[in-house]
């Protein structure tokens, strides 16, 4: 071998050995980059949890302040104090077959049931909502107008809904929802079904804030032979009342902490309503009506 032929294996080696120097050197600095990408994405996601945490507790624990505007900014209307004629029947047994329409407008109000403010969801300014009540066989049409900020439907609970299974509410399988600002006319005729059951809305937990009422179905058929007689119908409405917003309680029943430290923990009830009234730490009020008895010449009047 020459020394030229040397000289030139020399710096062919020294070069070899620079690129491999630089190479080596390229991973590592792709290697360090990396983990300083992987260490600044995992500061930021444990910023954001925390974060998110932190303002899931305070909503949850502030819930007794409820905020009394909307998402614009916009105040609140009051709940209006249901009538009482909402929950005493007209007697419509026995009437032919006929359309019953009704109007439902759908808002956010500012609320007490039970003496604690609270914002709520609600049909008509009132809650519970309007009663429907209607006989066997009857065509309902409901005008359904959406003033929410987000989408909503009205299921009719225990309705068959054969052949108008679009009318059945259930967001996300039979209808895609009222969009906010626009409406709806539900519009089907009863089949075999009577009694009693309730309308609510099927949108995410929305009829948990309020959007609820009662639904009557008289039968075609007159009582049976022997049966009890009675002078009026009154409808009596049982519920669950949170204070605090449901979308603020499924977030937490959601998340990997649960409502109160505990994963799985289903939120429980802060008190219960009859026909809308209820009592809760002192406030509040309640729903009363006084049955009269006679036996002969005795009357008395005893209240539930």
């Amino acid at each position: 071998m020459s020394r030229d032929s040397h000289g030139e294996l020399v710096v062919l080696n020294e070069k070899a050995a620079a690129a491999k120097a630089h190479a080596t050197g390229g991973r590592r600095r792709a290697l360090l980059y990396g983990a300083i990408a992987a260490l600044l994405l995992i500061v930021a996601l444990a910023l954001g949890l925390g974060l998110g945490l932190g303002l899931g507790l305070k909503h949850h624990h502030d819930s007794t302040a409820p905020a009394s505007t909307n998402s614009s900014g916009q105040s609140l209307p009051s709940l209006q104090p249901t009538p009482q004629n909402n929950f005493v029947l007209d007697g419509l047994a026995g009437q032919p077959p006929q359309t019953r329409s009704y109007d439902f407008v759908i808002s956010q109000v500012l609320g007490a049931p039970d003496g604690v403010s609270k914002p709520m969801l609600v049909v008509n300014g009132m809650y519970p909502g309007p009663t429907i009540e209607v006989n066997q066989g009857d065509r309902i049409v409901v005008n359904v107008t959406n003033l929410l900020e987000n989408r909503t439907t009205i299921h009719w609970h225990g309705l068959f809904q054969n052949q108008t299974n679009y009318y059945d509410g259930t967001a996300g399988i039979t209808e895609c929802g009222i969009p906010p600002g626009q409406s709806l006319v539900y519009n089907f005729t009863l089949g075999d079904f009577s009694g009693t059951t309730w309308w609510h809305a099927h949108y995410s937990t929305q009829y948990t804030d309020g959007i609820t009422g009662a639904l009557i179905v008289h039968p075609a058929s007159p009582p049976p032979v022997k049966f009890p007689s009675w002078d009026h119908e009154l409808v009596v409405q049982v519920a669950d009342l949170y204070h605090t917003f449901s979308s603020i309680l499924l977030a937490s029943y959601l998340s990997p902490w649960g409502i109160d430290g505990t994963a799985g923990d289903e939120p429980v009830p802060d008190a219960g309503v009859l026909n809308g009234l209820g009592q809760w730490g002192g406030g509040g009020d309640y729903f009363n009506v006084r049955c009269l008895s006679i036996w002969g010449s005795l009357s008395r009047s005893k209240p539930l």
